[in-house]
């Protein structure tokens, strides 16, 4: 039987004075709200939290941040493909962004000479057999502007005269099990094993810039130069994970517009803050990420539900956790970027496709199992979607304006999920989005969302929909109990990050992390990181390039 501790007992002044104290500030905290302000300001003030200076938001990249270059970016647009073609024209043009303004068109509309007012050209290769120009053809073959060819086609290209001036040519198809690409002495994952075949002629002509290798140590060109010309021999511009070859092509396209320089830097997020959040964990990780002077980002939502099966089911709007509202502004005061991850992390009164529980689920868009508990998108959360999430947006911006925090000027859409009319609110409505964007095929206005692909460009890009996109390149630590080895665990990520930063030579990598996890994990990330090289930057320092 656990024995008893003895009963605390105060002197009765104490407990008289304690007693004034509770009707002093409940007193001012009907007051406050008499006076049309919320609780958390009034009980704020009580504990001193309303000193912290909270700068709002003074980042403004400024025309100096676009680039002046304009790069073509064509695809084919024929055959049964011709969705997936123009899909991924836009993957293309989100890379190139980073470097210049891409110009979105089909290969077949090309006209002799267009390329000479471009600064580079990017050609994707998808629909096998596309009748390709001939002035297309010719201009690449002149030299006339750097060029990277990604997939097939390439046969057309390179005829004999061709393959005797620059060493190579486009051979068989390569059928193999492939299990990594090498690119800059560096593995790299893959996941196809059907590349076009590369056959080099004369090695002081073309240069081998990656070869695939297969499950028994064989190896065959995966990328060549020669001359003006760069060529891959797949198309690979989604997110294949941390290490994956896209990364490659990420560092290639920065070749077709001068020298590279090398810098390497890093962004961290906290991800999935919310009114049930522990306020202490908040106040530990700032205290760290401030000893060690790393900026850092903090992504919010302001109403927390409960999970769908909970009766009652839990409603916790930001305004009833004043203590949470004491800690953002504690983590903002010392540096913080606020960025505004939804309203409630959740959609409705059914799994979406989790337990509908704030921070597990999808807001603005529909997702669902099947069978084999693959993951299958569905269609927008409302039939007007643009109102719909207009107003849902300004609920969390409105919820955020009631507890005295600063306007977000940065948004992430809860589990990178969305349809493209609200990529396209978010770019009006926001300074930029710090996340994966995720793209869909088909024409404006009726894309299949079901193809939605995941894209995670190493660098700051300008994406279809309008807006800048601060890199997320890392994935996150897996939690609650954080592996020593393997997916998720703090090592894997730091591999992960030495990867980025042997392949891509000017790269941002970026991480994010939960604050449940504690400060011992974060502690040997940002380490970690540290020791492989990277200098930690704030959101704006990448806006401003």
């Amino acid at each position: 039987m656990p024995s008893r501790r003895p009963a605390l007992r105060l002197p009765s002044r104490l407990l008289q004075a304690a007693a004034a104290a509770v009707l002093v500030v409940a007193t001012l905290t009907i007051v406050a709200q008499t006076a049309g302000q919320s609780m958390v300001r009034a009980v704020a003030r009580q504990f001193g939290v309303g000193r912290l200076t909270v700068p709002a938001w003074s980042c403004h990249p400024g025309k100096n941040s676009i680039p002046s270059q304009r790069v073509l970016v064509l695809y084919d647009s024929a055959g049964p493909y011709a969705a997936y073609g123009a899909e991924s024209g836009v993957l293309a043009a989100n890379f190139a962004s980073h470097f210049a303004q891409p110009v979105r068109q089909p290969v077949k509309s090309y006209s002799a000479g267009e390329m000479s007012h471009y600064s580079a050209v990017v050609y994707l290769g998808t629909n096998y057999g596309e009748a390709l120009p001939a002035a297309f053809l010719a201009d690449v073959r002149s030299g006339l502007r750097p060029v990277l060819w990604l997939g097939g086609n390439a046969y057309q290209l390179t005829d004999a005269a061709y393959a005797a001036s620059h060493g190579w040519r486009q051979g068989n198809d390569r059928l193999a099990n492939f299990i990594k690409v090498r690119y800059r002495h560096v593995s790299l994952t893959i996941s196809n094993n059907d590349l076009a075949g590369i056959d080099v002629l004369d090695h002081a002509k073309a240069t081998v810039l990656g070869a695939a290798v297969t499950a028994s140590g064989q190896t065959t060109p995966w990328a060549v130069r020669s001359g003006n010309l760069t060529y891959v021999s797949e198309v690979q511009l989604a997110s294949g994970g941390s290490e994956d070859r896209s990364f490659a092509i990420a560092d290639l396209m920065a070749s077709l517009f001068g020298d590279t320089r090398h810098s390497h830097l890093a962004m961290l997020r906290l991800e999935d803050i919310g009114p049930d959040t522990d306020p202490a964990q908040l106040h530990q990780i700032a205290d760290l990420l401030a000893a060690a002077d790393v900026p850092y980002s903090v992504a919010v939502y302001p109403m927390y539900i409960g999970p769908v099966n909970q009766r009652p089911r839990q409603r916790i709007p930001l305004q009833d956790r004043p203590q949470i509202v004491q800690a953002l502004r504690y983590m903002l005061s010392k540096g913080a970027t606020l960025v505004l991850h939804g309203f409630t992390h959740q959609f409705g009164d059914a799994p979406n496709p989790n337990d509908g529980q704030s921070g597990e689920d999808y807001e603005f868009l529909r997702a669902y199992y099947n069978a084999e508990h693959v993951l299958i998108y569905g269609d927008p959360v409302p039939s007007n979607v643009d109102g719909w999430a207009r107003h849902r947006i300004e609920l969390a911006l409105a919820a955020i304006h009631d507890v005295g925090l600063p306007r977000p000027a940065i948004w992430q859409f809860p589990e990178y999920g969305a349809s493209p009319a609200e990529y396209g609110l978010a770019a009006s409505m926001f300074v930029a989005r710090y996340e994966r964007g995720s793209y869909a095929a088909g024409p404006p206005g009726h894309q299949d969302l079901q193809t939605l692909t995941e894209q995670s460009p190493p660098y700051l890009v300008r994406d279809v929909y309008g807006g800048p996109v601060l890199p997320e390149t890392l994935g996150y630590v897996l939690g609650p109990h954080v592996r020593s080895t393997g997916p998720g665990s703090v090592s894997a990520i730091l591999a992960a990050a030495a990867v980025q930063k042997a392949v891509v030579r000017d790269n941002v990598a970026s991480v994010y992390y939960h604050p449940f996890l504690g400060v011992t994990s974060l502690r040997r990330l940002v380490r970690g990181m540290h020791e492989e090289g990277y200098k930690f930057v704030s959101p704006c320092a990448v806006l401003k390039g």
